[in-house]
């Protein structure tokens, strides 16, 4: 079973986190700004593609079903430290217990602007303007 990447050193830096997360994830990620405390057996939203778990947080376990399984153990006895555990999209991770964690997600694709293309509601008003010009 491996348990992850430690960040320890890194744990407070975001934009270090960040940059770690996307060289594991191998894609951008963005972390959510809050830490959030599991639920026990939740299953995690496809869009998180990795987690940062606090080891010494509240009680429980974050699950990646991946080859090998990635389980790592959190609770207040557990010692101190972070630890970072990707998710493929071909895997799914549960909580258990009331782990504390933060998700990345991936960022969102800068070439997908909203002004590439015209909404069909622009694109009925260029027509009409092209045709009151010939």
């Amino acid at each position: 079973m491996g348990d992850g990447t430690r960040v320890d050193d890194i744990a407070n830096n975001e934009q270090e986190l960040e940059k770690k997360a996307t060289e594991l994830c191998g894609y951008e990620v963005v972390l959510d700004a809050n830490w959030t405390v599991g639920t026990d057996l939740e299953e995690l939203d496809p869009s998180i593609c990795a987690v940062l778990i606090k080891i010494h947080g509240l009680a429980g376990a974050v699950r990646v079903y991946s080859s090998p399984m990635q389980n790592v153990v959190t609770g207040p006895k557990r010692g101190r430290g972070y630890v970072i555990s990707v998710i493929k999209s071909s895997q799914t991770c549960n909580l258990f217990g009331t782990p504390s964690v933060r998700y990345f997600r991936r960022r969102p694709s800068q070439s997908s602007n909203v002004f590439d293309e015209p909404g069909p509601e622009l694109v009925g008003q260029l027509d009409s303007a092209s045709q009151s010009e010939g």
